[in-house]
């Protein structure tokens, strides 16, 4: 029960909120506002800038080692998307301040690069070809943060 001397709150939203919650409240109950809490996270400092940098190198030079895996077994032997994505981590272990894959990596060939989400398994994996296309997306942990590389 509300007291004789209720003064009724406002409460800051951001544009991003549910629809189910704005219409739950009256609209004199409401501010829509900058999300400000998302908006100071997006702003880096500089020892956050030179971090995400040398992640970024570390990260492309073992992927550039990978691609030339890649490159080398598809020329010279055989290789299918099962092996792509688990020598993936392979070629990024040793690179400094690795924990572990952020998410499983993608290695599709030819029609599986248009399915969403595709992860290949051992048993039906497609063999990686000069004249089909291939898609990787690979995520890594570091200490400091997560990588996305897509190639």
């Amino acid at each position: 029960m509300y007291s004789a001397i209720h003064h009724p709150t406002q409460v800051l939203i951001t544009a991003d909120v549910p629809f189910t919650v704005v219409r739950s409240l009256s609209a004199s109950r409401y501010i829509i506002t900058e999300p400000y809490i998302s908006n100071r996270r997006a702003i880096k400092n500089l020892d956050e800038l030179e971090g995400m940098r040398r992640a970024y190198i570390r990260d492309s030079l073992a992927f550039v080692r990978l691609l030339a895996w890649v490159e080398h077994e598809v020329l010279y032997g055989e290789v299918d998307e099962f092996q792509v994505s688990e020598n993936a981590e392979e070629f990024r272990i040793d690179t400094e301040l690795y924990e572990r894959p952020a998410y499983e990596t993608i290695a599709a060939a030819g029609p599986n690069a248009a399915l969403p989400h595709y992860v290949p398994r051992a048993d039906n994996a497609k063999l990686v070809t000069m004249d089909a296309l291939f898609l990787m997306l690979a995520t890594l942990l570091t200490f400091r943060g997560a990588i996305l590389t897509c190639k």
